[in-house]
């Protein structure tokens, strides 16, 4: 039923507008409120209903004594508009009543003349108390998740609803530590405060970042917008996920050691946990010479918790044929996607002395050889 009736009055509303053939002068706020000495600013329309395109000149038929007036369009002073058949034309009307007007109604008549048709409207200003200033902050989505190094990003709508025009300022109140900037919707450039129209808004963005290697859990900031005379409130949270951070590390820092060409040797690593959650599944690995061989003991850690740490210990077993020297071999621990680590340890290689003491006999044994031919070969 309500629908029927919702539709009747439209086709009613149509079909009035379609026999009515003249002008019309219109503002949505045919009777408003302001205080003395306040510049008031009228948002007016002419319409042309079915009349043939005409210039429309525009008149203050009457106004309070000492009442500022003008008509203002596209930010020039205008006396007439022009309209086309069943278009319309936007003009401000600006009335500034003396800081010395006393309280009551006043009336102002406004006229629309055109070719051949007049239109008028009267506006009724009333000098009295306003609606007290208040501020309202609201934020699209309040509560964001992500890790220790996301820059948290809100975007919040503030709307001064009062009949006065105001410069809103910006704080916050976080936990310490995290750092809170203000700034426009679109753009980095920063704020400390936002002038906002009377029944207007205006949005910014909130961005928050927390300090570094915070703990995993829930933080709130309470975001202010404030004036001498208003003050408005929207608290945020930040749920930060914790992420696991690893290092390895050889015995008191060392980053060396002596191995043997062909032997086993051992060096006892500290597999540490310094970030905000659980390691899950570290995998232990090696990035070394060929021919060489890495094993772990253990060879796996399947829960390293925040803030712990684990030995482990590498055996390293160069080539039975490497030269003597030094060679780097990268130790890795890695416990998913973007959390690992890797160390280089530079392994200083000797040869084996039983391969010396071999070498010397053969060496001796062909100096033996040599000199036992001589002898029997050099008689002759």
């Amino acid at each position: 039923m309500l629908r029927v009736l919702l539709l009747f009055l439209l086709v009613a509303a149509e079909a009035f507008s379609q026999s009515y053939k003249g002008l019309s002068l219109s503002t949505d706020y045919p009777s408003i409120t302001t205080t003395p000495g306040k510049l008031l600013t009228l948002q007016l329309k002419v319409h042309n209903y079915g009349l043939p395109p005409q210039r429309v000149n525009l008149e203050m038929l009457r106004k309070p004594p000492s009442w500022d007036s003008a008509f203002v369009g596209g930010g020039n002073l205008v006396q007439a508009v022009f309209v086309a058949p069943g278009d319309s034309a936007d003009v401000e009307l600006w009335l500034q009543p003396p800081k010395s007007a006393g309280p009551g109604s006043y009336n102002v008549l406004l006229e629309a003349v055109g070719n051949g048709e007049t239109f008028r409207l009267p506006v009724t200003v009333v000098l009295g108390k306003t609606l007290p200033q208040r501020l309202s902050v609201t934020a699209d989505f309040p509560s964001l998740d992500g890790t220790p190094t996301t820059q948290f990003t809100y975007k919040l709508t503030i709307k001064n609803t009062s009949a006065t025009d105001s410069l809103v300022n910006l704080k916050a109140n976080a936990p310490s530590g995290f750092v809170v900037h203000f700034a426009q919707e679109f753009g980095n450039k920063e704020l400390n405060s936002v002038p906002i129209q009377a029944g207007k808004s205006k949005n910014v963005s909130v961005k928050i970042a927390p300090p570094d290697k915070v703990a995993a859990g829930t933080y709130k900031v309470l975001v202010s917008a404030f004036t001498e005379a208003a003050n408005a409130q929207q608290p945020l949270s930040l749920v930060i996920q914790g992420t696991p951070s690893l290092s390895l590390t050889g015995p008191d820092g060392r980053v060396s050691l002596d191995a043997t060409a062909g032997h086993e040797d051992a060096i006892q690593l500290t597999v540490k946990n310094s970030g905000s959650s659980d390691a899950k599944n570290v995998q232990l690995s090696a990035s070394d010479p060929s021919n060489w061989k890495v094993v772990y003991k253990p060879n796996e850690l399947p829960d390293l918790a925040a803030g712990q740490s684990s030995k482990v210990t590498a055996l390293i077993t160069p080539a039975p044929k490497a030269l003597a020297g030094d060679y780097m071999v990268t130790l890795s621990a890695n416990a998913g996607s973007n959390v690992s680590t890797s160390q280089q340890f530079r392994v200083t290689v000797h040869t084996s002395t039983i391969w010396g003491i071999i070498a010397v006999l053969i060496i001796a044994a062909a100096l033996v050889v040599a000199v036992l031919a001589i002898r029997r070969y050099g008689r002759r």
